[in-house]
């Protein structure tokens, strides 16, 4: 009987794992994907369009995404993004992972100058600090699909035009609604 209790509890200690993944319970956490990127991130911060901090980030307003940035290459001026969704899977006979949200498109080929203003674009050479304003009621349709209190996270690749990407950074955290 003990060789199965313990035979349970090794089972049952290689399906567990973290609820909140890179401590998104209490804060949001981000890195840059991908390597030799023109466009690197020093910083991220989000804040709500009032500028308070917004942690949980509360998805029914807008948003202010602080981003101190370094582009090692020559001025971007048109800048569009494809936007890719996760949802924390913290358990089962796969494991933990994230599993990507299908966005249908949505989240593809955005206008970075025109969702993010004018604080978006151009991407000036060198290090700079922008605070772009991003209105999400557009993107109602993939939100209401999301649960309040679950880790998220977005995967941004920012390009150049509507070609090669030149950076890329993942943000994960925790919603409400």
């Amino acid at each position: 009987m003990m060789k199965y209790m313990v035979l349970l509890a090794l089972v049952a200690c290689t399906f567990a794992c973290d609820k909140y993944p890179n401590g998104t319970d209490s804060a949001m956490h981000w890195y840059m994907c991908g390597s030799g990127n023109q466009v690197t991130a020093d910083d991220i911060k989000v804040t709500d369009p009032s500028g308070n901090p917004d942690y949980p980030f509360d998805v029914r307003k807008g948003i202010q995404l602080h981003i101190s940035q370094n582009n090692h290459g020559s001025q971007i001026d048109q800048v569009y993004v494809d936007v890719s969704l996760g949802s924390w899977s913290d358990g089962g006979f796969m494991g933990c992972k994230w599993v990507d949200i299908p966005t249908f498109g949505l989240t593809n080929n955005l206008d970075a100058c025109k969702l993010g203003g004018s604080a978006a674009c151009p991407i000036k050479s060198g290090p700079t600090t922008n605070i772009v304003a991003i209105d999400l009621s557009q993107f109602g349709p993939v939100i209401n699909l999301l649960s309040a209190g679950k880790p998220y996270q977005l995967g941004i690749t920012m390009k150049n035009g509507n070609k090669s990407p030149v950076g890329c950074v993942v943000v994960q955290g925790t919603i409400t609604k």
